[in-house]
């Protein structure tokens, strides 16, 4: 039995590792999660009736929602603040994101009414292959391009 659990843990050891390092496979789980937290955010803003900004931190390490005051907001599904870096999270290290464009600023805006200003687009890289998400305004629609699946989200 023993025998087993250790050749099991090998190989597990050696096949997740090789799992996570395929580019398409970190990719899409970042624009995925990417697309879930807008919603979630945007979830937030309808149902709580409170604004919130998603803001895109510097240096394309990731993301947070903060309230009318700056402050970073509790996650309504976990514990913790609702933010993500990249550069300390090791499934994602070398996700970026890029040429973040939201009216010529870097966050979106849910207000009371769980409507987002503005729209934009973002491109999200990892070493040299990118994923564009487009979140179009009003509605919070994402769109996710380039992704092996079709998907595209709806808003609240």
């Amino acid at each position: 039995m023993l025998l087993v659990l250790t050749i099991m843990a090998v190989a597990a050891g050696l096949a997740i590792p090789a799992f996570f390092g395929l580019h398409s496979v970190t990719l899409e789980s970042a624009v995925r999660l990417l697309s879930r937290d807008l919603h979630m955010a945007q979830n937030m803003a309808a149902f709580d009736r409170r604004p919130c900004r998603f803001q895109f931190l510097s240096e394309g390490r990731g993301w947070r929602v903060v309230d009318a005051s700056g402050n970073v907001v509790q996650r309504p599904d976990q514990d913790g603040l609702f933010e993500r870096d990249f550069s300390a999270d090791g499934v994602f290290e070398g996700v970026r994101l890029e040429s973040i464009d939201f009216d010529g600023g870097s966050e979106i805006h849910y207000d009371k009414n769980a409507r987002a200003l503005p729209g934009g687009t973002l491109r999200v890289s990892f070493d040299g292959r990118f994923r564009v998400v487009r979140v179009m305004a009003l509605t919070g629609r994402v769109i996710l391009d380039g992704i092996a699946d079709e998907y595209s989200g709806e808003g609240h």
